[in-house]
């Protein structure tokens, strides 16, 4: 039964009763409805004709069904955010802002947050936001360097020494992707910088205790050790697709006419 006298509706379907949901002020009043009135106490939360970000948005506990206690709960936010639910009744994926509470914590908060958006979409003056304004992420988080995600880039400080470190980190960890759409630094690239650095720096210490023998194996071109290695880096993609095409010909002697043929074939295979 419903508690109070409040302005519900409905209508009769075979057997049953059927809550209408036609204005606003009935979903004010749907927390009210007993349940044995309600056609289903439960659906699934997909495989239905509806949004389906709306039906995951419905399903508050995420396993996999919406029941009516989550309904509920979705009709008191609304309620708790628009001054007047009867703009729901215009169907349009549009909100005014003058309709968000101011007196509510979960209207202030909403409405903070579509000011924010508003802002780094460059729209600080609208006076209303619309579902469209929220579908690219990226586009909304890459007006702001900090957007609460835990990764900053270099572009978040103007000190040079901090810009040496998040650049360092960068290119030694690959850093970590930001809302916005670019490479970052987060808790785990500087994590996984420092457990490099602190390897590298053991690494020193113990070639400052080496015997002649080992550092002529652990340094074998002595000094330019390092300048040496580079320079392998700088070919060893080529001289992998050599021993590659070597290893080819020893098996097939028809791929070394083909290589003669098409110059190119190296870098094919």
């Amino acid at each position: 039964m419903l508690t109070g006298h409040k302005p519900m509706r409905f209508r009769r379907e075979g057997r049953h009763l059927e809550l209408e949901l036609s204005r606003g002020v009935d979903i004010r009043h749907l927390s009210e409805l007993d349940e044995v009135l309600w056609v289903a106490l439960s659906s699934p939360a997909a495989g239905l004709e509806f949004d389906r970000r709306t039906l995951e948005l419905l399903d508050a506990d995420r396993d996999g069904r919406i029941r009516t206690r989550e309904v509920r709960d979705a009709a008191k936010w609304l309620d708790s955010v628009l001054l007047d639910l009867s703009i729901l009744e215009q169907g349009r994926a549009i909100v005014p802002l003058s309709q968000l509470r101011a007196d509510t914590d979960s209207g202030r908060a909403v409405g903070l947050a579509a000011r924010r958006i508003l802002a780094n979409l460059g729209k600080p003056e609208a006076d209303q936001i619309a579902l469209l304004d929220l579908g690219d992420r990226s586009r909304i988080e890459s007006a702001v360097s900090a957007n609460g995600d835990g990764v900053i880039d270099a572009g978040a400080t103007e000190d040079p020494a901090l810009i040496l470190a998040i650049d360092a980190i960068l290119r030694i960890t690959g850093g970590e992707r930001d809302l916005s759409g670019t490479q970052g630094i987060g808790q785990a690239s500087v994590a996984q910088f420092f457990a490099e650095y602190a390897r590298f720096r053991n690494w020193l210490e113990a070639e400052r205790t080496l015997t002649e023998s080992q550092r002529a194996v652990l340094l074998p071109f002595g000094d330019v050790t390092a300048a040496a290695f580079r320079s392998f880096e700088a070919v060893e993609a080529a001289l992998d697709q050599f021993f590659g095409l070597c290893q080819l010909v020893a098996y097939d002697r028809a791929v070394e006419q083909a290589a003669i043929l098409c110059p190119g074939l190296p870098h094919i295979l």
